[in-house]
């Protein structure tokens, strides 16, 4: 077997022997084979560049990669730095299935060296070198013979690697030193599109994640269940391009559904054949118990092998390519389904389908919520009492009746403690929290918290990238070790000037290694002190380059959370510091939290849930809401956390509900009046 000395040798002869012949003709044909390989190194670059769809346009440019070198396979490795595996994104040849989604070790084998080294490599005989990991071919039947790679950096920082096999012509089937830098060429350019991607890809992300937060807070606001449809299926249109949003819900009695919601103008008609039609595709999908999604209709005909389907048809005869389709439910049982098609071929590819599970989550508890509430029977109860009443009240007695149940009623309502209170909206918050600081510039390497994460004091944050710092200690070690050397050789000289220069430049040395390795110690990000993250997209941090001070994540303490109810203004004279308070938060809505008022004051903020809200039960209209109460909890059933909203009802011992109605009549008349 060769020795590492003679495979360098090897390869860099293979790469150096493409010196233009002397003979005319064929250094006519080779300036001609290089023009042509820049001409496509300057096209593909020009297809990264306009494009965002890196897994459709890597097949391609494979393609067309292995045509120009003659290569028989190749493939495209990619990093996880959250499990420190090198992964196959992209494969072409015999065994492009067997080797596509492949992991490996982070330095195992020659793609995981050239990443983890950040080197280009070309191996001219995978047998004599021992970095080749073996196994790979064991697995996909493979034979590995040579190799081009190259890692795909940009600003130092590896995303993964191109690889180039198997040479197929040329002498001794080698790889030349054009193949070479076309595909580092390649590789540059492919880095550039994949950075560009990934920003693009993450303010996507945020941006649909904004409004998936935003249906879900209206959505969550309301216990009127036509309004909670009506929101789904009509906001999802601005996450996904939909030509129709339904929603159908369970009919307990007939055990089976029906059409309780439609996008845009569309009336339900139960006589329509799309309607029909659509709701026993919806039973199809209860009675599966799963997500059904329908990508496009040519990949569904292919994987039905031209067999004709119920799907299929209500496709083609509406003129749809896709659709999407999830059962509502929760612990207590099967509520509906919801409903999306488009005209768009794969609508809910990618995220997508994950933001609509979410969506479908969040509506099967609004809707199980709106449901109860309908439940109640204070109406039907209301009514019988009403017709019991009427008869008692018949005859001459009817009005000392009714006079005398009302001052029960009165003396009820104003002696129960239940109707010594205020009931308000209310919302968690952590106030500001504090920073977390970098006392280090670099690169982050891994975060491994993420929001709403609960953490003690010391537990890891995140961790920097330490190969710069080692590599600045290593350097700094290194020039202290040739100064000591020159100062040895000065005294030897006897030069006295050189000794004392070199002595300062020693003393600067010193100091430099010794931040080096003090910087080194502080790539571990660690929590200062317990609380939870109130940080979002902490994952997009990975690869950032982020100078010393900067601020990585917020925490807040965990038992400093604040409940802020707001206050009417004419209810704020009522509520003093000390009241205690009992409430719940709309994710949880069966558990209770406990407290005690702090702190009555002015409002500094105004949810805007709060401000498009019809009301709560007693204070009137929100929008005049001026004043908050700042409530310290005490014990709470469920854990809040931060931006969790709901209702709060505040004991108000010496104010009930008759005298705060009898107290708005004297207000109102005395406004009316005048002073």
């Amino acid at each position: 077997m060769d020795s590492p000395e003679s495979m360098d040798t090897q390869c860099n002869r293979a790469i150096t022997d493409d010196e233009l012949p002397s003979d005319p003709v064929e250094r006519a044909q080779h300036l001609e084979r290089r023009l042509a390989r820049c001409k496509l190194a300057r096209d593909l670059t020009r297809e990264f560049v306009s494009t965002t769809d890196m897994k459709r346009l890597m097949g391609v440019i494979f393609q067309r990669v292995l045509e120009a070198i003659n290569a028989e396979a190749g493939s495209l490795w990619m990093v996880d730095w959250r499990t420190r595996e090198s992964v196959c994104h992209q494969a072409e040849g015999p065994a492009a299935d067997k080797v596509l989604g492949l992991r490996l070790p982070l330095g195992k084998g020659v793609v995981g060296k050239v990443i983890q080294e950040n080197s280009p490599q070309v191996v001219l005989d995978t047998t004599r070198d021992e970095r080749f990991a073996a196994d790979v071919d064991k697995t996909s039947g493979f034979t590995t013979k040579s190799m081009i790679c190259v890692p795909l950096v940009v600003d130092c920082h590896v995303y993964g690697a191109i690889q180039i096999l198997n040479k197929k012509s040329g002498f001794e089937s080698r790889f030349t030193n054009d193949d070479f830098l076309l595909v580092q060429d390649i590789a540059g350019s492919a880095a550039i599109s994949i950075k560009n991607a990934r920003l693009l890809e993450s303010e996507s992300k945020v941006k649909e994640m904004g409004i998936l937060l935003r249906i879900s807070r209206q959505v969550s606001s309301t216990l009127d269940l036509n309004q909670v449809l009506g929101l789904v299926v009509n906001m999802t249109g601005e996450l996904v391009e939909l030509s129709l949003g339904a929603v159908g819900l369970l009919d307990e009695s007939k055990n089976s559904l029906m059409l309780a919601a439609l996008s845009g103008e569309t009336s339900i008609d139960a006589g329509d054949s799309r309607q029909k039609a659509m709701l026993a595709l919806m039973e199809k999908t209860r009675e599966a118990g799963r997500t059904v999604y329908v990508r496009d209709r040519e990949s569904y005909t292919r994987q039905m092998r031209g067999q004709r389907t119920v799907w299929l048809e209500y496709l083609e005869g509406n003129g749809l390519e896709s659709v999407w389709a999830m059962p509502l439910s929760d612990e207590e049982g099967q509520l509906g389904v919801l409903w999306f098609e488009s005209a768009t071929p794969g609508f809910a590819d990618g995220g997508k389908a994950d933001l609509l599970s979410i969506l479908a989550n969040q509506t099967a508890v609004a809707v199980r919520n709106a449901s109860l509430y309908q439940r109640v029977p204070f109406a039907e109860t209301l009514g019988k009492v009403a017709e019991r009443g009427q008869r008692a009240f018949a005859g001459w007695r009817k009005w000392a009746v009714a006079g005398a149940v009302a001052l029960v009623l009165l003396l009820a309502l104003h002696l129960v403690p239940r109707f010594r209170s205020f009931t308000g909206d209310c919302e968690v918050e952590a106030r500001l929290g504090y920073g977390v600081f970098l006392q280090v510039a670099g690169t982050v390497a891994e975060v491994v918290v993420k929001e709403g994460d609960t953490v003690r004091e010391g537990d890891m944050l995140a961790r920097l990238d330490p190969a710069p710092l080692r590599l600045r200690l290593t350097q700094a070690s290194s020039q202290l070790a040739v100064v000591e050397r020159k100062i040895v050789e000065a005294r030897a000289a006897g030069s006295a000037a050189e000794v004392r220069r070199l002595a300062a430049e020693r003393e600067a040395l010193r100091a430099e290694a010794i931040k080096a390795g003090a910087d080194l110690g502080k790539v571990d990000i660690r929590a200062p002190r317990g609380g939870v993250v109130l940080s979002t997209g902490l994952e997009e941090l990975v690869g950032a380059s982020l100078p010393v001070g900067a601020e990585l994540l917020r925490l807040a303490e965990s038992g400093k959370l604040t409940v802020v109810v707001q206050v009417p203004e004419d209810v704020v004279m009522d509520i003093a510091v000390g009241q205690d308070v009992v409430g719940a938060v709309r994710s949880a809505p069966n558990l209770r939290f406990r407290g005690r008022v702090a702190h009555v004051g002015r409002s500094y903020s105004l949810p805007a849930e709060a401000a498009e809200s019809s009301g709560n039960g007693e204070s009137g209209e929100i929008g005049r809401e001026a004043f908050v109460a700042e409530v310290e909890v005490t014990e709470s059933e469920v854990a809040l956390r931060p931006g969790m909203s709901g209702k709060a009802r505040v004991a108000t011992p010496g104010v009930s509900v008759v005298l705060r109605q009898l107290r708005r009549v004297v207000n109102l008349l005395a406004f009316w009046l005048g002073p």
